[in-house]
């Protein structure tokens, strides 16, 4: 047996079908400055991704398959470069330090960071679900730490 199509069932298919999705929002722009200065210091390279940082830019790129972040204020002035590095090319007092303080835990990533303060050394330790990214200076000195859960960590990768 058919139904008949009703009115309500009419209007509610005539407007369902008019209905379009909502823009997606602008991806706003690199500031002009940024640009400039990170086109100006790698003519060759690409950025392959940016994000503010506490009111500074950060720019994402791989130089000769090294994945590299540069932080820049928004007047285009580089504050310090962030570089991947393996763990063994830290200084050996930051080696020491890490394993004297968190045996249980394994380096997952390793970074080399260069600012007007000098080198510092950024490490990202998992120990299970959890994980902590921890900075030192050259000489073992512990400078600071942020605790994260590595599996939201995980899923804030993948966007």
């Amino acid at each position: 047996m058919k139904r008949p199509i009703t009115p309500a069932l009419l209007s509610f298919l005539l407007l369902a079908s008019c209905q379009r999705e909502a823009p997606a929002p602008a991806t706003p722009a690199i500031p002009d400055a940024v640009a400039k200065s990170f086109q100006q210091a790698h003519p060759d390279l690409k950025s392959t991704g940016w994000e503010m940082e506490g009111g500074n830019v950060e720019i994402e790129f791989t130089a000769n398959g090294v994945e590299v972040s540069e932080l820049y204020d928004t007047g285009g002035h580089l504050l310090s470069t962030e570089t991947a590095i393996d763990p063994s090319a830290m200084p050996q007092a930051v080696r020491d330090r890490i394993a004297l303080d968190h045996r249980a835990d394994t380096i997952h990533v390793a970074e080399s960071i260069v600012s007007s303060n000098g080198t510092q050394y950024e490490v990202e330790l998992r120990n299970g679900t959890s994980e902590q990214e921890l900075i030192y200076a050259a000489d073992g000195t512990p400078l600071g730490s942020e605790a994260e859960d590595a599996e939201s960590e995980d899923a804030e990768d993948e966007h």
